[in-house]
């Protein structure tokens, strides 16, 4: 009898354990719904974002293929398109920080939720991976606008110093070469700024799936 109540009150006890268990997973899980659904609307922001970009680089590429080098570049250039902007993306990682930091991941018993939430974070990476790629060609094409075009002028114009020159924005070096490697560094941008948009689409997919895979493994709104 007393080895009987012994091993009835471990059992108990093992029950205990795993009900308290399940209500920190399924709360882990609650949160990390509502880290994804943010990641969704920052995800929304990036796409237009580069969409844009993307726009603006084909008509820039259009521009440098349809107008030789000339002494002043129109202001149009520098109004209307913006090829070379700085494009970002933020994922909410609290709950992914506490679930891999403190060894929470054991807790999620549930095979396939684990794996399909490995597999969002391993995206999020090669997101970045590829974002990084845009914008090692950015930089790049940055620099080559400050041995091209003097925005000095610009910024001068801007803050009210000196008169807009009807020709537009002067050229510092009207090189052909030079143009060349410019537009071949929008054509890079162009490129990865595309696979970056592929990119965030995927992403987008997969979080919208595994935010009803959670809410339909753990029966939450």
């Amino acid at each position: 009898m007393l080895f009987l109540a012994v091993f009835c009150g471990f059992i108990a006890e093992n029950i205990r354990e795993h009900q308290i268990e399940y209500k920190r997973e399924k709360k882990f899980m609650q949160s990390l719904i509502a880290d994804i659904g943010e990641d969704t609307i920052e995800i929304n922001k990036s796409i237009s974002a580069a969409s844009k970009a993307k726009q603006y680089q084909d008509s820039a590429l259009f521009y440098l293929y349809n107008n030789p080098p000339v002494d002043f570049l129109s202001y149009h250039y520098i109004d209307a398109w913006n090829p070379l902007p700085r494009l970002n993306v933020v994922f909410n990682e609290v709950t992914a920080m506490q679930l891999k930091n403190a060894g929470n991941l054991r807790l999620i018993r549930n095979q396939k939720v684990i794996r399909e939430i490995s597999l969002y974070w391993r995206e999020q990476e090669n997101t970045r991976v590829n974002l990084d790629r845009f914008l090692i060609y950015r930089n790049r094409g940055r620099e080559y606008e400050e041995k091209l075009f003097s925005f000095s002028d610009y910024d001068l114009v801007e803050a009210g110093l000196i008169k807009l020159p009807p020709k537009g924005v002067r050229v510092i070096r009207a090189d052909p070469a030079l143009w060349s490697e410019y537009a071949n560094i929008i054509s890079h941008c162009r490129i990865t700024c595309k696979q970056f948009i592929e990119k965030l689409q995927k992403q987008l997919r997969m979080a919208k799936e595994l935010i009803l895979l959670l809410q339909k493994e753990y029966h939450l709104e």
